[in-house]
């Protein structure tokens, strides 16, 4: 074959692997017009669509590579992969077992097993395939990540990060290791470690707008909300959704610096109008700066808007008990939120307070339970055991 019927073929590899897929699809169609007959161009094709999420197409290349070669071990691979996309586990597997059992040692058939046996909770074969498959040349960063998956299923926590660091390592523009890494950085003790990482992921995909939200939790996480701003505000510049004014906003609270919430709010809203989340947020700003009168026209806005919703019910609860001292309107309010959001632990232990205070201590002590089954923190659990110790009778 000549070197100008492989460039075609040759580029279009090396752009997935560089995960550029727009210019990869363009250069896989050139190179099926110019190489109709070889199987490796539709190989590419069909990882190309299921890089996309889509199955369905990338079977049919798949297919059609299978029907130009007598070695099909790799296209019987790839569409055990979009069976698995499709979570026909079973197909998948029943595939790929003939399949190993005609190529035993191809390393895309055992990394693929490895795949399917984890979907299936089968883990400790999950591991041995894929560690073969490593061992024989499998993609690294791809079975590295599997690896991570499959000692997550076997709660061997550190290990999984190993590999999940393993495959970042094998190729940083590999996307999948970042955001299972994060899993993992706070029950480890890992937080400073995963921050250097997504750094250095940022700073070779500084465009890459998922691997920057994920540093921004991690700075969060490290209760930084300085460095967590940097990540926020670049967001907003680079992609400039509601929901990135809004993470602005919510930075700038924790900064104190309400003005900048108040901005960034107001600019969510005229990015999206049909955005609530700008609405709600400027009720609770004005709520803080006790401006009872604007808190309550931005919650109410939300409620004629979309009536089920909880949030402006327990906004407009928060009004009434902080600012008003009012507990039964709240106390009503927040019945109207509970209707909407029963497991809100936000809802539940203002409802047992409102409760108590106007007298319901029986009413107050039920909330107050429901609510300390929900507790995510000792303060919050201890917010709950005290309306629980003053409802009870003395």
């Amino acid at each position: 074959m000549s070197e100008s019927t492989q460039s075609p073929l040759s580029r279009a590899q090396h752009l997935l692997s560089e995960f550029e897929l727009v210019e990869a699809e363009a250069a896989f169609q050139k190179a099926i017009e110019l190489m109709p007959h070889e199987p490796q161009v539709y190989l590419g094709m069909a990882r190309l669509k299921l890089l996309h999420g889509a199955p369905d197409i990338a079977r049919g290349f798949a297919e059609k590579a299978a029907e130009l070669t007598e070695d099909k071990a790799e296209a019987n691979a790839l569409i055990a992969s979009c069976a698995l996309q499709k979570d026909d586990v079973e197909e998948a597997l029943a595939l790929l077992k003939r399949t190993n059992q005609w190529h035993p040692n191809n390393p895309l058939v055992l990394s693929n097993l490895g795949k399917a046996y984890a979907r299936n909770a089968e883990y400790e074969k999950a591991k041995t395939h894929s560690l073969k498959a490593l061992e024989l040349g499998a993609l690294a960063e791809e079975v590295e990540h599997d690896l991570g998956i499959i000692c997550s299923g076997l709660h061997q926590f550190e290990e999984a990060v190993d590999h999940f660091v393993a495959s970042i390592a094998a190729n940083p523009r590999y996307l999948p290791p970042y955001f299972r890494l994060s899993e993992f950085a706070k029950l480890l003790g890992l937080v400073d470690e995963t921050i250097e990482i997504y750094e250095n992921g940022v700073g070779l995909m500084p465009h890459m707008p998922q691997l920057r939200e994920e540093l921004y939790v991690m700075y969060m996480i490290k209760s930084d909300p300085e460095q967590a701003m940097l990540q926020a505000m670049e967001l907003a510049a680079q992609r400039g959704w509601a929901e990135d004014y809004l993470r602005v906003g919510n930075t700038a609270l924790l900064l104190e610096d309400l003005d900048a919430a108040k901005l960034a709010y107001e600019t969510a809203i005229k990015v999206d109008p049909d955005d609530m989340g700008g609405y709600i947020n400027l009720g609770h700003l004005h709520r803080l700066l006790k401006d009872r009168e604007k808190a309550l026209k931005y919650y109410h806005h939300v409620a004629g808007v979309y009536p089920e919703l909880y949030k402006p019910y327990l906004g407009t609860a928060l009004v009434y008990t902080e600012l008003d001292e009012d507990f039964e309107k709240g106390r009503l309010c927040l019945m109207k939120a509970l209707e909407f959001a029963p497991q809100s632990y936000d809802i539940l232990i203002n409802l047992a307070d409102c409760c108590l205070k106007v007298g319901q201590q029986e009413e107050a002590e039920t909330y107050a339970n429901v609510a300390l089954g929900l507790s995510d923190s000792p303060r919050a659990a201890e917010r709950a055991q005290e309306i629980i110790s003053q409802a009870k009778p003395q």
